[in-house]
Parts: C-alpha cells; sequence; structure tokens
C-alpha cells in the first residue's frame, strides 16, 4: 500500500514538473515576442518623430522580423521533438535502415 501512495505521488510530482516546464518554455515564447512588439513600437516611434533616415528604419524592422521568425521557428522546431512525458527530453523521429 505504501509503494503505491509513493508511486502515485511520484508520478503525481512528474506531472507537475512538465507542465512547469511546457509553461515556462511558453513563457519564454511570449517574453520574445513582447520584446518583438515593444522594439517595433520603438522603431516605429523612432520613424513618425524622423530621427533618423527611412533606410535605417527599414533595415531595423527587416532585422526584427528575421530575428523573431528565426527564433520563434528553433523554439517550437525543438518543441516538436519533446516527449509527450518528459519535456526536456528529446524523441528525434528518424530511420534507422
Amino acid at each position: 500500500m505504501e509503494a503505491q501512495q509513493i508511486h502515485k505521488l511520484n508520478k503525481l510530482s512528474n506531472i507537475n514538473i512538465y507542465y512547469f516546464q511546457y509553461y515556462s518554455f511558453i513563457q519564454s515564447v511570449l517574453v520574445n515576442i513582447i520584446i518583438f512588439l515593444i522594439l517595433l513600437l520603438l522603431v516605429i516611434f523612432i520613424y513618425k518623430k524622423d530621427i533618423i533616415p527611412v533606410i535605417f528604419i527599414y533595415a531595423a524592422v527587416i532585422i526584427l522580423i528575421s530575428y523573431i521568425i528565426i527564433t520563434l521557428f528553433i523554439k517550437l522546431y525543438t518543441y516538436s521533438y519533446s516527449d509527450p512525458n518528459n519535456f526536456d527530453q528529446k524523441v528525434w523521429r528518424f530511420n534507422k535502415k
């Protein structure tokens, strides 16, 4: 009986760890998006005030958009390979032929 309770508590602990890691991942994605939006608003504000030339504004927007696309792609790609039972463990699907 005591071994079953320990097993049950261990299983609940593993579930809680998985969801904590999953929500930490979601939080990091959202933080990246928020930082991107803040920087984009800053660039738009600078554009409206005519502080720097327009060509630099276009370059900054292109760099920001490229950065967020690459960052989100990498994060979502690594997320797609995480194990359903252990978030930190990756399951690499490939043919062993």
